[in-house]
């Protein structure tokens, strides 16, 4: 009976150390998935940058874990964003150019200012057009006014003389005639 007995203890302590060493391995696999789960540690920014810390999260999933993570990095994605552009809109200022987000509009408007100024240079040649007809109108305008003055210097004249009247009439219309009516 006593060998019986030691029998029984001996695959007890054996039972026993194979428990203990399934139970070491168990805990082992359990703190291996709590890390690929993200549930035994979080993130937290610290001086900028991404800190990652031991945390007790047993009242969290993974799912949770993960969602937080993602909040955190899309928290420093903005914040990098915002960065970006503060260094690109320096950069643009320094450099006199317009911001990628402004190019399209700044294109608009160098594109419409460009059929101004095509405009503007047919408007300029339409007005040097009028005013040298205007200033070649004035000259015969100028013209027939001399030929009219000669006619009533011709009428008034004391001597009368018809060839003389009539040389300032034909001028005068002639004059009358070059102003287009």
């Amino acid at each position: 009976m006593a060998s019986d007995l030691v029998e029984r203890l001996l695959a007890a302590v054996v039972e026993t150390d194979e428990q203990d060493r399934l139970h070491r391995e168990a805990a082992e696999r359990i703190k291996a998935l709590e890390e690929r789960l993200e549930i035994n540690h979080a993130y937290q920014v610290v001086d900028g940058e991404m800190v990652r810390v031991k945390a007790d999260m047993s009242d969290c999933d993974g799912i949770m874990a993960r969602d937080e993570t993602i909040r955190l990095q899309d928290e420093q994605i903005k914040e990098l964003n915002a960065a970006i552009l503060e260094l690109q809109a320096a950069a643009c200022a320094r450099d006199g150019v317009p911001m990628p987000s402004e190019r399209p509009l700044v294109d608009k408007l160098r594109e419409r200012i460009a059929a101004h100024d095509a405009e503007c240079l047919a408007l300029g040649a339409e007005i040097k057009t009028l005013r040298d007809e205007g200033q070649q109108q004035a000259a015969r305008i100028k013209a027939l006014e001399a030929a009219l003055l000669e006619v009533v210097d011709a009428i008034n004249s004391e001597d009368g003389d018809q060839a003389r009247i009539y040389a300032a009439l034909s001028a005068a219309i002639r004059a009358l005639e070059a102003t287009d009516g």
